[in-house]
């Protein structure tokens, strides 16, 4: 914010933070990021993108399973998670799940093998999962 009076160079200054912000906040998913950032336990947190298992909801949370690493809780909503994961390497196949397609072991029946997890697939989701698996 600025103070009277006003200083130019200072004007010019908070003009470019925001203008910063505002590209920021509208841009979309860069094409080289290779990780997701959450808020978690009053920081935030760096998850790479090929450690993530699997995403579970429970309410207003996000649990973010990884491979290696401790389950990570979140305050988020899964369809604004969904946006930040690169399209292509991860699919929502129930509601309450969104799942690594790299990290899928089997398919069977109605439900997906994720290092011997067993995630439901949904009938609302089945479609896009098998189109999206057929390519892999």
């Amino acid at each position: 914010y600025l103070l009277k009076p006003i200083d130019f160079e200072r004007f010019v200054t908070a003009c470019e933070k925001a203008q910063d912000y505002f590209n920021y906040l509208n841009s979309s998913i860069n094409s080289n990021q290779q990780s997701l950032y959450v808020r978690s336990e009053y920081s935030l947190v760096k998850i790479p993108f090929q450690e993530i298992l699997f995403l579970e909801t429970m309410d207003d949370y996000i649990k973010i399973h990884c491979v290696d690493k401790p389950t990570v809780l979140t305050l988020s909503s899964m369809s604004k998670i969904f946006e930040k994961l690169p399209q292509g390497e991860f699919v929502r196949v129930h509601r309450s799940y969104i799942i690594s397609c790299s990290k899928i072991t089997s398919v069977k029946g109605n439900s997906i093998l994720l290092n011997n997890i067993e995630i439901p697939l949904g009938t609302t989701y089945v479609q896009e999962f098998l189109r999206i698996y057929k390519n892999l």
